[in-house]
């Protein structure tokens, strides 16, 4: 049995731009700072651990439980003003991609995103990708991306599986490129679902390996290339 992760936004949905300016304008509504767009500077690089760290930076933390509601609540409120008067595509292939992993009976499928799951799942939808059965892990449950995956892991509610593959967009790798202990998938192009797919079969068998790296908790970092993407790295216990 294979878990497979998504990220959402500019994996599954053309939606990191504008995701981005929402929580940017959200905490500037509230706090009154700008953050980002390097966000390599955060340790935790999702809505929550973000936002953590400003408030912790600002001494704020005494009063951190109604500031990460108000931008929670500005952040979403903007988001959803977005989606009604902009048209949100998936990313070309995405819906095709998740149906055939879905179809598959050795493969259980979640998304694993740094967003907030309110936001998170609004994009999804607008986007066509509504897939009631696939479980949702996000920044709600967590502010570490790692313990975000750990999480989308439990709820497969398998106790033995064969590999973890986390999909992220290029844009993540720049945002997460310290921090190996997450899984990544990079690719210059949109999802063509039928090599996607084909990419992903061979995943689930042992990598030719091009180039390895230990994780710091232990775990198998490998990294392969393909002709239709431009690298792929897959962590497999």
């Amino acid at each position: 049995m294979n878990l497979v992760l998504f990220d959402i936004d500019g994996t599954l949905v053309e939606s990191y731009d504008f995701d981005t300016e929402c929580f940017q304008a959200a905490v500037e509504d509230v706090l009154g700072v700008t953050v980002g767009p390097d966000w390599s500077r955060y340790k935790h690089v999702t809505d929550s651990g973000i936002l953590a760290e400003v408030i912790d930076e600002l001494d704020l933390k005494s009063d951190a439980d109604r500031i990460t509601t108000e931008v929670k609540e500005q952040f979403v409120s903007r988001v959803a003003d977005y989606i009604a008067c902009h048209d949100v595509a998936p990313i070309s292939g995405a819906h095709e991609f998740l149906s055939q992993l879905i179809a598959r009976e050795n493969v259980t499928v979640a998304f694993a995103t740094g967003g907030w799951s309110e936001s998170a799942r609004m994009k999804l939808v607008a986007a066509g990708i509504n897939f009631s059965s696939i479980p949702l892990v996000s920044s709600s449950d967590h502010y570490s991306r790692t313990e975000i995956m750990r999480l989308a892991e439990k709820t497969a509610g398998i106790k033995h599986l064969d590999s973890i593959t986390y999909f992220a967009t290029a844009l993540g790798i720049k945002r997460h490129l310290k921090h190996w202990d997450i899984i990544l998938f990079q690719s210059e192009i949109a999802f063509p679902a039928l090599n996607l797919f084909r990419i992903i079969l061979k995943l689930m068998q042992p990598l030719n390996t091009l180039a390895y790296n230990q994780a710091k908790h232990g775990d198998s970092f490998s990294v392969a290339a393909s002709p239709s993407l431009q690298s792929c790295a897959c962590w497999r216990r």
